[in-house]
């Protein structure tokens, strides 16, 4: 996924700040902020999986990339976020997200 549709600006550098600072070495957890409507047990959480450690960067920053606003971010919540722009896509079929895909 490329941040493209964010631009290299004040959000992507927030994200990637508070991602270094508070999201490095933290506990994998599967389950983590599906018992919060948030996604998120506190501000800094103690464990997350690779969706919502994304998504919890960049909520920091002020922007949500997870559209359904569910209560379990995946791979493919991201993936269809208006919020960035895909660039390639791993185990999902391409030729559904086409529309999707940067050119």
């Amino acid at each position: 996924i490329d941040v493209g549709a964010l631009g290299k600006g004040y959000a992507t550098e927030k994200a990637a700040e508070y991602a270094k600072e508070h999201l490095v070495g933290i506990d994998y957890n599967i389950l983590a902020g599906v018992l919060k409507k948030d996604k998120s047990d506190e501000e800094i959480p103690e464990s997350s999986h690779c969706s919502h450690i994304v998504w919890q960067a960049y909520k920091a920053a002020g922007v949500d990339i997870d559209p359904n606003g569910g209560i379990f971010v995946t791979p493919l919540n991201i993936a269809m976020s208006d919020k960035l722009q895909v660039v390639q896509l791993y185990g999902l079929n391409p030729e559904k997200y086409k529309d999707r895909l940067k050119k």
